[in-house]
């Protein structure tokens, strides 16, 4: 099963195909911007509020924190799923990466014949805690709520059946396109998605048995 058909169960819109839905990789986000090494990428100030997140990943590694390498060997450390690489921080990758850094490895992201979007379960969204609620009462699902309220609330990862939300998203017409890449130094490769946004920035994120990649 694909992760992409949660997509279209919750998220898409009448007509929208989906090109590219990749799942949760609970592992860290890093990025280059202007030369600068950011890793973990930071969560930007202002960002939406999460809740119930398991992290349960490790800390990149101190070569990969420090910096010390020039293309792409931040592969080669396995705590590390989403790489940002941009001339400045007002770049589309970059703007990918803060929204990628918000769901502490629960993220994902999707491209589809409309959007470019970064995704999320609405159960982590504090902004959507009450919302789920409610529709669970006006489902007539009260009854349910001891054993079940997990599906919505509180459970600590990327489940298959979850409702997305979109925490950042872009028209695609600014995507250029995207391609799986082989990168890093060590054997085997890392397997790789590359994005390439028509501002000049690029955006790599690891790739899984659940993700869809046209």
């Amino acid at each position: 099963m694909h992760i992409d058909e949660d997509l279209r169960r919750w998220w898409t819109e009448p007509g929208e195909v989906v090109r590219v839905a990749t799942d949760a990789s609970r592992r860290n986000v890093g990025s280059r911007v202007a030369g600068r090494v950011r890793v973990p990428h930071p969560v930007p100030a202002g960002a939406e509020e999460t809740t119930g997140i398991d992290r349960s990943y490790p800390d990149p590694s101190s070569f990969t924190t420090a910096g010390r390498f020039a293309a792409n060997e931040w592969a080669d450390d396995d705590t590390l799923s989403w790489w940002a690489q941009a001339a400045d921080p007002d770049r589309d990758a970059v703007r990918a990466a803060d929204a990628l850094a918000i769901g502490l490895g629960e993220t994902g992201i999707a491209i589809t014949t409309r959007r470019f979007a970064v995704l999320l379960p609405a159960k982590f969204l504090v902004s959507r805690q009450e919302e789920l609620r409610t529709a669970r009462r006006e489902k007539g699902l009260l009854r349910q709520a001891a054993s079940h309220v997990n599906d919505f609330i509180g459970r600590g990862s990327w489940l298959v059946g979850d409702r997305v939300v979109s925490v950042w998203e872009i028209e695609v017409e600014r995507v250029l396109g995207w391609s799986p890449v082989l990168i890093g130094r060590g054997f085997p490769f890392a397997r790789v998605l590359r994005v390439d946004f028509v501002d000049g920035s690029v955006l790599y994120g690891r790739t899984g048995p659940r993700d869809l990649i046209e």
